[in-house]
């Protein structure tokens, strides 16, 4: 019942997929199941479709089924379903754990036909205003009695799973362990969820009206539940179970939709006789009254408790019935071959072994075998079966076995080994040609081909373009649809028309590897991704034995972690830098191997598409002792008076852990200052370390900061500029700057030397642009003097347009003792616009930062930073300190003077932009030009000034504002209420 899961979370997906978790029990009036959101998604993603339209085709193909029922009077009206239960287990003995046993399955059967044809006990118990709407839904589900390759079964299928534990999101890989068509079966899996989840259901599509642009991924239609809510259980993690959890999603499986609609009290569940409800129902509580009437709280479709549970209705029933002789899925289940026992013959034997298997071997020599079964009624006494290498009539061997094969019982036939001289692929061909020396029965079932696959050999280093060719790779393709293909892009596989392959694993093999000359091998992958709505998969697996078994995955990310690129409604191509990303492994501990290989592993999530362009395996380049110091953080390199203080970022980037290092400033050639450390940083951490009372010796000059490792075998050091003045000069507020290249009191500091900030004419912007991550640059404001002020504020714009995996940052500090900092921001919080390809037409908007709370200082100077990640530039403009503490709320920034409102009643806000800021006047004057007050102020630009007006009669004034180089007059109405 998903949704009636205590402790469990839920989804649904209504016609494409019903998830089905819940919540923790513990907080009853938490949302159980998210199906309107994913309703709304699906409604979105697909405009042509909406719910509405299925209803109206779903209530039409009511009213004509009803008739037609109507004319049948008294035929039996029972459909019969097939089951298959596939027990997705952890190697548990049958009957422990979660590999239930057979009685178990049984029990919950008989629930399920109990509740669906209103035979079980508890319906007694159903309200008696709710007795005349309850219904036999008139449904028989049954073990399927043939597997899809005709052969009997029990219906009741084992498989010891992949994963320990199973996801709605990874619900392709749960369903691609054990599957059987769901044309012909309902598919039910029994696994372990994962905490968030006891139950999912798929609903039905159609291609009828209403259905166009509906989900079909047929690889996963089915119900899916937690194995410890199959039958009678009251040892689950919340409410006891009685097996309605199965009740609850087959409703969902046949079309039904949660009694309250998924909403609020007008929201339908397109059931007349089910009331309406406010929300979901937890519990049993049988007095719950909403949208005006008495809930259905013991209705199979809603949360309450199993024990609480009753009834469907005769609404619902037509519902179902409506939808099992029209949704394609549905209606085929009717005439499914599982419903009918097996043809058994008296002479039928079947080659048992998987079909199209792919089998690796590192050597020349294979021994080829295969399972042979006996499915007739007679003894199997002999049979013929050859087999045939790479379709090659002289290699061809037939074997004529003697033998004594009774009913179902099966053995394994080896042939002559064969020599596979060369890499790459080869085929093996078996066929029963005779059985007991007369033909057999049953034909079908005689033949297989098996694909031997011989890895090639390559040296190293070594390196593979993938838009070259797949040269020594070679390509597993289970299903033989969508594979892994080349194109001018590189290795590329194509999830986003691999619809009807959901869960299938498409896999590269790369050739195999001596790794005994290598010391430190390092892998480096460069790949691009598009995210989508659906989960893909890569995961890169490496193996010491030619692929007969592999090592934990070294990379192993769906979509959430893996894509690079912004999720979209077409094919996906890269054409960026930025739609690719490179992964790098450490593969230290391969060095003494002989015999590496590695599987580069799709799987298939209807997403979107996947390219891998480079392959390589070299030395890697790290040293195995380097400190490097990546950036410096809270630093004063302007000052005014004193010596440096602040703290440097070293980033180990060798490949063993440092414990004694020394670091040592230097200028002009000359140690400074040189303080040795003793603490262990392990490889790829980034320690901080504070210095304090750095001296410098000049006016302005630039510090080199080089760290020396104390250990044997350390690499060349690495160096750090700390560039430095004193500047003690300051600037009054307000003042603007446009182009910070023109003005000599604004500073520029580069740690790195490399790409800094710059002037961007086009723009008239600073562009902070760095490709290479955790490059970090300063662009530093002159000293501000505000030591007249009781109010003031920094305004700038921005533009940065964000990509999908890099966040690039942009920081402002108050450089003092403390390096204060005032705004951060990166990314996506950044962001004026969202794209991996920088857009022509950049996206402005406009940052304030109050700092009042920083006057007392007298004197204050702010670092503007760029913290990059090798994204797209950050650019900055219109550089403003105000004298106010908020930004003016009016948008007219282009005019000179704006007057707000206007005609103004008790109080009017004069906002003023010039270009140049100067000493002047502000004037207000009467109609007939006396002035009535006037501000004098030592600089005009910025101002933001509010007015009382209170006072003044109604009618016509003036403002006026003037300096030396400008004077501009504005009207003002005055209107009293």
């Amino acid at each position: 019942m998903s949704e009636h899961k205590r402790g469990k979370g839920c989804y649904s997906l209504t016609f494409i997929v019903l998830l089905l978790l819940v919540t923790s029990f513990q907080s009853i009036a938490q949302e159980r199941c998210s199906s309107h959101l994913i309703v709304e998604e699906r409604a979105k993603n697909n405009p042509s479709y909406s719910t509405e339209k299925f209803e109206q085709w779903l209530t039409k193909a009511n009213q004509q089924r009803i008739l037609q029922q109507a004319q049948k009077r008294g035929n039996s009206n029972e459909f019969i379903v097939p089951v298959v239960f596939h027990i997705v287990h952890q190697g548990e003995a049958i009957g422990t754990g979660s590999n239930l046993s057979e009685s178990r399955i049984l029990e919950q059967l008989q629930i399920l036909n109990d509740d669906f044809n209103k035979l079980n006990t508890d319906s007694e118990l159903t309200l008696e205003q709710f007795q005349p709407v309850a219904a036999s839904m008139e449904f028989k589900f049954v073990l399927a009695k043939q597997d899809p390759n005709g052969e009997p079964t029990t219906g009741i299928v084992r498989k010891q799973g992949g994963q320990s534990v199973y996801t709605f999101s990874g619900r392709n890989v749960l369903c691609a362990e054990s599957y059987w068509p769901a044309e012909d079966y309902l598919n039910v899996w029994i696994a372990d969820l994962n905490s968030d989840n006891i139950g999912w259901a798929e609903f039905p599509v159609s291609t009828l009206q209403g259905l166009e642009e509906a989900s079909d991924n047929r690889l996963i239609d089915g119900v899916t539940i937690d194995y410890e809510f199959i039958g009678y259980n009251n040892n689950t993690f919340s409410f006891d179970s009685y097996g309605r959890t199965l009740t609850h999603e087959m409703g969902h499986y046949f079309g039904l939709r949660h009694i309250w609609g998924d909403g609020g009290c007008s929201i339908d569940d397109f059931c007349a006789d089910t009331p309406s409800a406010s929300t979901s129902s937890t519990g049993c509580n049988l007095e719950k009254t909403t949208c005006e009437s008495l809930d259905m709280v013991q209705n199979f479709m809603d949360y309450t408790d199993d024990v609480c549970m009753s009834l469907f209705t005769s609404d619902q029933k037509a519902r179902m019935h409506t939808v099992i002789q029209n949704s394609p899925r549905r209606n085929s289940l009717l005439t499914s071959k599982g419903l009918e026992s097996p043809v058994v013959l008296e002479l039928d034997a079947q080659i048992a072994s998987e079909s199209n298997a792919y089998i690796l071997s590192c050597n020349s020599l294979h021994t080829p075998s295969v399972v042979v079964r006996n499915n007739g009624t007679t003894t199997i006494t002999q049979y013929t079966i050859q087999v045939q290498l790479d379709g090659n009539f002289d290699n061809t061997e037939v074997l004529n076995i003697n033998t004594n094969l009774v009913s179902g019982e099966e053995e394994l036939v080896e042939f002559s080994t064969v020599n596979l001289n060369a890499s790459g692929e080869h085929t093996l061909d078996y066929f029963i040609t005779q059985i007991n020396n007369t033909s057999d029965q049953d034909l079908e079932n005689n033949q297989l081909t098996q694909i031997i696959q011989k890895p090639f050999s390559a040296s190293l280093p070594y390196q593979r373009q993938f838009k070259d060719g797949f040269e020594e790779w070679l390509i597993q393709n289970p299903d033989n649809n969508i594979k892994w293909e080349v194109t001018s892009q590189g290795a590329k596989m194509n999830f986003f028309d691999y619809e009807n392959g959901l869960g299938q694993e498409d896999i590269l093999l790369s050739p195999i590897y001596d790794f005994t000359n290598f010391t430190n091998p390092q892998l480096k992958v460069v790949y691009a991704k598009a995210a989508g709505e659906l989960v893909d998969r890569l995961s890169i697996k490496a193996s010491f034995n030619c692929g007969e078994s592999y090592l934990a995955p070294i990379f192993n990310e769906n979509d959430n972690e893996l894509a690079t690129a912004y999720a979209r409604n077409t094919p996906f191509t890269p054409t960026t830098r930025l739609d690719w990303d490179t992964l790098y492994f450490d593969l230290g501990g391969y060095a003494t191997q002989t015999n590496v290989s590695f599987a580069l592993s799709a799987i298939n999530g209807t997403g979107n598409n996947l390219y891998i362009s480079e392959f390589t395996i070299q030395e890697s380049p790290k040293p195995a002792y380097q400190l490097t110091p990546q950036k410096w953080l809270a630093l004063n390199p302007l000052l005014c008076e004193g010596a440096i203080n602040g703290t440097i970022l070293l980033d180990n980037t060798g490949s063993s852990s440092i414990n004694q290092y020394t670091i040592n400033l230097l200028e002009d050639g000359q140690t400074t200052f040189s303080q040795s450390y003793q603490n262990q940083i392990a490889p790829g951490s980034v320690y901080p370390v504070t210095l304090k009372n750095i001296p410098i010796n000049n006016t302005a000059g630039n510090l080199t900061v080089r760290v020396d490792v104390l250990q044997s075998g350390a690499d060349v050091p690495k160096t750090l500029t700390i560039p430095y003045a004193l500047s003690c000069e300051t600037h009054p507020i307000p003042f603007r700057i446009t182009d910070v290249l023109d003005e000599e009191q604004w500073y520029i500091l580069n740690p790195d030397n490399n790409t800094t900030w710059q002037y961007d004419a086009d723009n008239q912007a600073m562009i902070a642009q760095a490709l290479t991550p955790k490059e970090n640059d300063w662009l530093v404001t002159p000293g501000i003097d505000v030591s007249n002020l009781t109010e003031a504020g920094f305004s700038f714009e921005v533009a940065y347009t964000a990509p999908f995996k890099q966040d690039d940052g942009l920081q402002i500090n108050l450089m003092d003792e403390s390096f204060t900092p005032l705004y951060a921001k990166s990314g996506k919080l950044l962001a004026t616009d969202s794209a991996n390809a920088q857009s022509d037409s950049l996206i402005w908007r406009r940052e304030f930062i109050n700092l009042s709370n920083y006057l007392f200082k007298n004197f204050i100077r702010l670092a503007i930073i760029h913290n990059s990640e090798g994204g797209h530039p950050i650019y900055i403009r219109n550089l403003q300190f105000h004298i106010n503490n908020q930004l003016p709320p009016n948008p007219y920034l282009n005019r000179s003077i704006t007057l707000f409102p206007n005609p103004a009643s008790n109080q009017v806000a004069i906002q003023i932009n010039l270009e140049k800021g100067e000493q002047g006047i502000i004037q207000l004057l009467d109609s007939r030009g006396n002035i009535i007050s006037q501000i004098n102020e030592p600089v005009i630009l910025n101002q933001y000034i509010t007015y009382p007006t209170t006072d003044l009669k109604e009618g016509l004034y003036f403002v006026r504002v003037k300096t030396r180089s400008f004077e501009e007059t504005k009207r003002l109405m005055i209107l009293k209420n």
